[in-house]
C-alpha cells in the first residue's frame, strides 16, 4: 500500500512576505518546487497572483498543465538568466 501526504503547500507559500515581493527569491523558489497551490494563490496573498502574473507576462516563467489544486510554473530561459545574474553579483 503507498501513501501520499501532501500539505498542499508548495515552496513559494513558505517564502516571508518580503520574499514573495522579490522575483528572484520566487524563480528560486520554483525551481526548486515549481508547484504553488490554488489556496496559497488565492486565500490572504492576493500580491502572489500579482507577481505570479506579472512574472508570466515579462517571460519570466511558463505556467505548465497541472492537476487540481495545483499550479505549475516552469522557469525560463529568461527567468534563468535573471538567476544567474543575481548569483554573480
Amino acid at each position: 500500500m503507498d501513501i501520499h501526504i501532501c500539505s498542499f503547500s508548495g515552496g513559494v507559500a513558505r517564502l516571508t512576505a518580503k520574499q514573495r515581493k522579490d522575483k528572484v527569491s520566487i524563480l528560486a523558489a520554483l525551481k526548486d518546487d515549481p508547484r504553488i497551490s490554488t489556496w496559497d494563490m488565492s486565500e490572504g496573498r492576493p500580491r502572489l497572483w500579482r507577481i505570479i502574473y506579472e512574472m508570466e507576462h515579462e517571460g519570466l516563467i511558463v505556467e505548465l498543465p497541472a492537476e487540481y489544486p495545483w499550479h505549475k510554473f516552469q522557469v525560463s530561459d529568461a527567468g534563468e538568466a535573471l538567476l544567474a545574474a543575481k548569483r554573480e553579483q
